[in-house]
């Protein structure tokens, strides 16, 4: 016997971060292996989806201040709505408590299904950054964990994620189901070839040493800690290039610091003398 589960998140290709990532994998491989699986997620602008399994869409707009993000509108979205009622499903996995965690919330109840919820990400720190406010991030998180109360199952990805919960009051059971990453290993010659390329790229030299960093470009990421580590290795006259590869609120403040690389939106902005040298060649 197959299941049917739908994955909800209000972040998805193209428009991708660590949680998009893991709500698409867990789509992959239940699609692949145990079932038939859904996602469902905000649009955006004309992408078209190329995946194994299907994708829901409903329509959203831009978020005012937490770009590249979108707000969805699916309970105004009629023929998403339609199309979404009419699909069997025998389990709801929501990976946000907003917007698409709520919609997911909503079949539940209705459908008298189970509602598996993942908690993945500090969201106190997102509130205080945008609203400055202790008192609106207070009663966000309070409806954040009312949400999480309400889920047939909670799921963390680690202890320290666990612990986040606990602070924020949530009371109740949870799980440690760890975030996995495909690898696909390529031969020596592929290898090479990539290396190569990446030192075009980037035009590092082969005496340099090359750190990476692809990701969003937030403080909470640690790249403070990586900013310090390159000054240590600055002071001591050790050769390399930082290669960070994303975009966020932290880009303007990283911008200052020198021999550090922006590979972001398939163009690279190597910086040369403090500046910004703008390199049309794609990724």
């Amino acid at each position: 016997m197959s299941i049917i589960i739908s994955q909800f998140n209000d972040s998805y290709f193209p428009v991708m971060d660590g949680v998009g990532m893991v709500a698409h994998n867990y789509a992959l491989w239940i699609n692949r292996k145990y079932g038939r699986s859904y996602l469902v997620a905000p649009e955006v602008n004309d992408y078209q989806d190329d995946v194994e399994y299907k994708v829901f869409r409903f329509k959203s707009v831009q978020l005012p201040g937490m770009s590249p993000y979108r707000i969805g509108l699916p309970f105004i979205d009629y023929k998403f709505k339609n199309k979404l009622n009419n699909t069997p499903v025998d389990l709801v996995h929501a990976h946000c408590p907003f917007i698409t965690g709520q919609l997911a919330k909503s079949i539940s109840v209705r459908q008298n299904i189970p509602l598996v919820a993942s908690f993945h990400t500090k969201y106190y720190d997102d509130f205080m950054k945008v609203t400055n406010s202790r008192l609106i991030s207070n009663a966000m998180i309070r409806m954040i964990v009312d949400f999480y109360n309400s889920a047939s199952l909670v799921i963390v990805p680690n202890k320290a994620t666990g612990r986040t919960l606990r602070e924020y009051g949530y009371k109740g059971n949870f799980n440690i189901i760890s975030n996995a990453t495909d690898f696909e290993v390529y031969d020596a010659e592929i290898k090479d070839g990539y290396k190569r390329k990446g030192l075009e790229l980037t035009e590092s030299g082969d005496e340099e040493i090359r750190f990476l960093f692809v990701g969003q470009l937030r403080w909470e990421k640690n790249v403070r800690m990586i900013v310090d580590s390159l000054n240590i290795l600055k002071q001591g006259n050790h050769p390399f290039r930082m290669i960070f590869a994303g975009e966020g609120y932290a880009q303007k403040e990283l911008s200052e610091c020198n021999e550090i690389t922006w590979l972001f939106q398939k163009n690279i902005f190597p910086l040369q003398n403090g500046k910004y040298k703008f390199n049309k060649q794609a990724i």
